[in-house]
């Protein structure tokens, strides 16, 4: 397993790498708490809406030059007056944009006496750049919570095959630290899905099994996460076992000669004792020699 930095710490963009690449490197995810993923999603999307946002901005003044122009050109024409909604156009009497203007003016409860879809494009390139500069500030916020709510349920989704895995696994694992490393696990498929909207809202893409494949995508991510905690569980089980058994030899060497130390000192000390026995012996013994004086 690689090393952090000295303090322990993972930077931003080690944490993508790690999230979208080095799926070993997901241990490291495990002692951390559930902040760090939350500040993971707040950077991300934060960088998703803007990427999002400016793409999508651009798209609409290259297609259309200004938002006034697009208004008039994407709203059929309507008039508005005594509370009702009529679309010129009586073909257009479902149009889904007709809907929304009806409902909006409906829910808001603001009165309001008469206006067409043209006072709309009148009264939208009249305003000042200030407030084109503030609504795409706006809109980029909008974007961005909306990616913070899906990336969180998208995690919610992949953390229940997460626990499922784990039962069978016979891991335990806090249900923090499960969506945390569900949270890691889906962001190639959030990042799939921004880059999605953008080809769709600025090409046409469409791709009819994207959302299976997204989901497919983190599933893949969270069961490979998995599998690799297991592998290194059982490593380190593996490991316990090796030093287990090292130290039983270990202990039982240590207890041969601390048995061979102790046989060799009482050895030592019955020589010593015999030593002594004998130098007493010698001491004792009478003198039979004669004297000098002694015929």
């Amino acid at each position: 397993m690689k090393e952090t930095n000295e303090t322990g710490k993972i930077g931003f963009f080690k944490r993508i790498k790690i999230a979208l690449i080095d799926l070993e490197e997901y241990l490291l995810f495990i002692p951390e708490n559930f902040s760090k993923a939350l500040g993971f999603i707040f950077k991300m999307t934060l960088i998703l809406a803007i990427i999002l946002t400016v793409s999508e901005v651009l798209n609409l003044y290259i297609r259309y030059g200004s938002l006034g122009n697009c208004i008039d050109k994407v709203i059929p024409d309507f008039t508005y007056s005594g509370k009702e909604l009529k679309p010129v156009n009586e073909n257009d009497k479902d149009n889904e944009i007709i809907k929304l203007i009806d409902n909006f003016i409906k829910s808001s409860g603001v009165p309001i006496a008469s206006f067409s879809k043209a006072d709309i494009v009148n009264k939208v390139n009249s305003l000042p750049k200030s407030s084109y500069v503030l609504g795409t500030i706006f809109y980029g916020l909008f974007n961005m919570i909306d990616l913070i709510f899906y990336w969180l349920l998208t995690a919610m989704l992949i953390v229940l095959l997460a626990i499922l895995l784990l039962s069978f696994s016979k891991i335990k694992m806090k249900f923090s630290i499960t969506y945390a490393l569900s949270i890691y696990a889906s962001t190639l498929s959030i990042i799939l899905t921004v880059a999605y909207s953008i080809l769709n809202t600025c090409f046409g893409v469409y791709i009819d099994i994207f959302d299976y494949v997204f989901i497919i995508i983190a599933y893949i991510y969270i069961s490979a996460v998995i599998l690799m905690i297991k592998s290194e569980l059982i490593k380190q089980q593996i490991e316990l076992i090796r030093i287990t058994k090292v130290q039983k030899e270990v202990k039982k060497e240590l207890e041969e000669q601390n048995k061979e130390d102790s046989k060799k000192k009482e050895k030592e000390k019955e020589n010593d004792e015999k030593n002594k026995e004998e130098k007493e012996e010698k001491e004792n013994v009478p003198n039979d020699e004669p004297n000098g004086s002694e015929i």
